[in-house]
């Protein structure tokens, strides 16, 4: 499982996990804190997507 944490944030925040070619594989919603199933996920590099407001930051995480 995947576990982000958004320490301080008090806005619902949308983000998206992308595939290593760009492909959506999950969206949803955070605010302080959730948790991913990654199960389906296969092995590889994905990029976290988190739009704030008209900002965008991105996080790279690795699947073993």
């Amino acid at each position: 499982e995947l576990i982000i944490e958004m320490e301080g944030n008090k806005d619902i925040l949308d983000f998206e996990i992308l595939n290593s070619i760009g492909q959506q594989i999950f969206k949803g919603k955070i605010k302080d804190k959730t948790v991913i199933q990654t199960a389906n996920f296969v092995p590889g590099v994905y990029l976290i997507k988190i739009k704030n407001g008209k900002i965008y930051q991105f996080k790279k995480i690795v699947k073993e």
